[in-house]
């Protein structure tokens, strides 16, 4: 009997962690901003993957070689060049919340800076992929 409930209770504590190991990154916020950075490991990339559908803005980085990159400062201004977003990407994947409009994405590795112009409209998402030549990957 003692060893039934011990089984049992093994079995409901992994069913319990499950969802959270499949929940991903942890939702962070900056302002009103919401957003989230990840993407390290398959079960990540997956969870990143399925939350890009609620985020009108996914950015994924990565090397001339194809590899992923992290660590990657963004900044993201809006419209009157008002910072809306400055954070560093944990992982290759930064999903980002905005509101419909206009936005400059400001994205640094290892001190090279690519700048994108960024339209978002109401009910789209916007995917962007940027690629940094001659860098550690």
């Amino acid at each position: 009997m003692i060893a039934t409930r011990t089984l049992l209770a093994t079995l409901l504590a992994a069913a319990l962690a499950a969802p959270a190991l499949a929940a991903g990154p942890e939702e962070q916020t900056q302002g009103n901003i919401r957003y989230v950075s990840g993407g390290i490991g398959q079960d990540e990339v997956q969870a990143m993957r399925e939350a890009a559908t609620r985020y009108p803005l996914a950015m994924t980085f990565t090397a001339n070689t194809g590899q992923y990159v992290a660590d990657v400062k963004v900044t993201i201004k809006g419209r009157k060049g008002e910072t809306v977003l400055d954070t560093v990407s944990t992982g290759p994947m930064l999903l980002v919340a905005l509101p419909p409009g206009q936005y400059t994405v400001a994205a640094t590795l290892e001190g090279k800076t690519q700048t994108r112009k960024v339209s978002l409209a109401k009910n789209a998402r916007q995917r962007l992929v940027l690629r940094w030549q001659d860098v550690s990957a």
